[in-house]
């Protein structure tokens, strides 16, 4: 090959010189002058199926990475609904808690001598936790205070 002039070609393609086993060789060449092109078509096919398969693997990594990630957004939104629910309840914890210190505020309202015996009888001594003290005497406190400021504010 040292004296052979390489052959150029128009489309830019070039020539590569292949060693065949000897039955590759002859059916190549009962192809007559298809023979070359049946060899660089099938070059061509297997490079494109090797192209495939490193696409369909890429996109196979794709679609197993954004399974991950929907199972993350579903567990993610799953926690945001479970926080929620833990707020709502809370809410509503802490609006019973003031409807019961509203209560109590308008019965001390109502007759403020009266108030102690009224919230230290059987039936309503569970209001002094529902609302959050620790004994009636806090929620007399608590009630006492709460009509200072309000005679204070609206002076």
């Amino acid at each position: 090959m040292a004296g052979r002039k390489p052959t150029r070609f128009n489309d830019g393609s070039k020539v590569y010189t292949i060693r065949l086993s000897a039955e590759a060789y002859e059916w190549v060449r009962s192809m007559g002058d298809m023979g070359p092109d049946i060899v660089r078509s099938l070059i061509d096919e297997y490079r494109l199926s090797k192209d495939d398969r490193l696409i369909n693997r890429a996109l196979a990594e794709a679609k197993d990475e954004l399974m991950t990630l929907e199972t993350k957004v579903l567990s993610v939104k799953r926690r945001i609904k479970e926080l929620e629910s833990v707020k709502a309840k809370l809410v509503e914890s802490q609006l019973d808690y003031l409807k019961v210190r509203q209560k109590l505020l308008e019965k001390y309202m109502q007759d403020p001598h009266h108030f102690m015996g009224w919230l230290t009888g059987p039936a309503n001594m569970e209001l002094v936790s529902e609302g959050g003290f620790g004994s009636p005497q806090e929620v007399a406190e608590f009630c006492r205070k709460e009509m200072e400021r309000y005679r204070r504010g609206s002076r």
